[in-house]
């Protein structure tokens, strides 16, 4: 009897332990994004590293391979952002480990003043070699895109709610090199929450699955589409983002004077940002 007495208060104060956390867990889900003060005033530095690679779109046959590992740091003075320590690396796939890369000089202490309608411009590219101009724009882009994330659209977000934004579904970008990039579908989900440097985060979830893109230059032009998908998840203490995730799969035809018949290639993107302690 005694043995059974025992085993129900054991059951019974497990079951409110369980209870307890399960409420101090709800509280996250019930916070309002609005009310979390931005912390601004720290310089945020990242680890960052993005692989890509071009494939045959059928057969999945592998054209080139390549990786970056970089520093991201935004928050500094006059709003500026900067990547510095950049790598270049030629691997074999996405699972190797990098190593023996050769530093992209070019990238020292490479500054601007992050803006979502004008990025596109050439000036942000003037010390940046041609070769290395799309790699720069790929930092440009993903950077702003996790900002944008963060800061436009975490405050629409509740728990477990879909969110579509109408302004994405029908923005379009021009680059100077001729790029075209039309959006036309996005989706934000607040799927959970998890902790990271210390902090609870939300984890948002997010994808686009059709985004026309093209571009049309003496020699050189190609069509297709882009998708992407990732996650970034945003501290609910200082609402700085802790850690981001994109893939992103590019098809086009390419014509050049080596393709003139037009050629499918396939850009597989992955991007990672890592907020570090």
């Amino acid at each position: 009897m005694r043995t059974f007495i025992y085993l129900s208060l054991a059951l019974f104060l497990f079951a409110e332990s369980l209870f307890a956390q399960d409420k101090h867990v709800d509280k996250y889900f019930k916070i309002n994004p609005c009310e979390i003060k931005q912390e601004d005033s720290k310089i945020q530095e990242y680890d960052v590293n993005l692989k890509w690679k071009n494939i045959d779109p059928i057969s999945g046959s592998k054209i080139t391979c390549s990786a970056i590992k970089a520093k991201y740091s935004c928050g500094l003075d006059s709003g500026l952002v900067k990547w510095s320590d950049v790598f270049l690396f030629n691997i074999n796939n996405f699972k190797q480990k990098l190593e023996n890369g050769n530093r992209l000089e070019a990238f020292d202490d490479f500054e601007y003043k992050p803006n979502f309608f004008s990025f596109a411009s050439e000036k942000y590219y003037t010390d940046i070699p041609p070769n290395l101009k799309e790699i720069a724009s790929w930092f440009i882009l993903d950077a702003i895109q996790m900002h944008g994330i963060n800061e436009i659209f975490f405050d629409s977000l509740t728990f477990c709610t879909p969110f579509y934004p109408e302004t994405l579904d029908t923005f379009s970008l021009k680059v100077e090199n001729g790029i075209t990039f039309k959006s036309q579908y996005a989706k934000f989900v607040w799927s959970g929450i998890t902790k990271m440097n210390g902090e609870i985060c939300a984890i948002i979830n997010y994808e686009s699955f059709f985004n026309p893109v093209s571009m049309d230059v003496p020699g050189y032009a190609f069509q297709g589409r882009s998708l992407y998908w990732g996650e970034i998840w945003i501290s609910l203490v200082d609402k700085q983002f802790e850690y981001a995730k994109m893939v992103e799969d590019i098809i086009i035809k390419l014509k050049s004077p080596q393709f003139t018949d037009g050629k499918l290639i396939n850009m597989q993107r992955e991007i990672v940002f890592e907020k570090e302690n």
